[in-house]
C-alpha cells in the first residue's frame, strides 16, 4: 500500500466530523474551479447560479436564492455582475405580472457551453483517484446531501 493510500485511510478513519471532511473536499474543489473560471471572470458561485438557471429555466430571485441556500442580499451580489455582463435577463413572469423572473440570456447560454469543457476537466482532475464505482457512489451521496435543508 502506498503512503498516499495510508494517508487517505487515516483521514477517513479519524474522528474528524463528516461535515469538516466535506468542507475540506469543498475547499479543494472550489480552489481548482475558481482558478479555472478566472479566464471567464466568473466565481464558482456565479457558475452555480448560471448552471441552476440552465437546469430550471427561469426563477424569481427569491426562489433562486432558496435553491442555492443564499440570503436575498447574497443573491443580489451574485446577480448584479451577471446582469451587467448580459448573461442573465429579467422577464415579467407570465403567471404573475408583478413578479420578475430571471433567465439565462443567449450570451449566458453561450458562455456556459464555452466554460463546460473547462469545468469538466476540473471534475476529471479532482476525481482522478476514484474508480468509476467510487465516482458513481460519490455523486449519488453528494446528491442526497445537497437535498438537506439549510439550517
Amino acid at each position: 500500500m502506498s503512503a498516499r493510500s495510508n494517508e487517505d485511510e487515516d483521514l477517513a478513519d479519524r474522528a474528524t466530523p463528516t461535515a469538516l471532511m466535506i468542507k475540506w473536499a469543498d475547499m479543494v474543489a472550489r480552489s481548482r474551479l475558481e482558478a479555472a473560471l478566472r479566464a471567464w471572470r466568473l466565481s464558482s458561485g456565479q457558475m452555480m447560479l448560471l448552471s441552476t438557471l440552465e437546469r430550471i429555466g427561469s426563477a424569481s430571485a427569491a426562489d433562486l436564492a432558496r435553491a442555492l441556500h443564499l440570503t436575498p442580499q447574497a443573491m443580489t451580489t451574485q446577480l448584479k455582475p451577471l446582469e451587467e455582463r448580459g448573461l442573465i435577463e429579467r422577464e415579467v413572469d407570465s403567471d404573475n405580472r408583478r413578479r420578475l423572473s430571471l433567465a439565462l440570456s443567449k450570451a449566458g447560454k453561450a458562455l456556459l457551453v464555452e466554460v463546460r469543457e473547462t469545468t469538466d476537466q476540473v471534475d476529471v482532475e479532482i476525481t482522478a483517484a476514484l474508480t468509476a464505482t467510487e465516482l458513481k457512489q460519490l455523486r449519488s451521496t453528494l446528491a442526497k446531501l445537497a437535498k438537506i435543508p439549510r439550517a
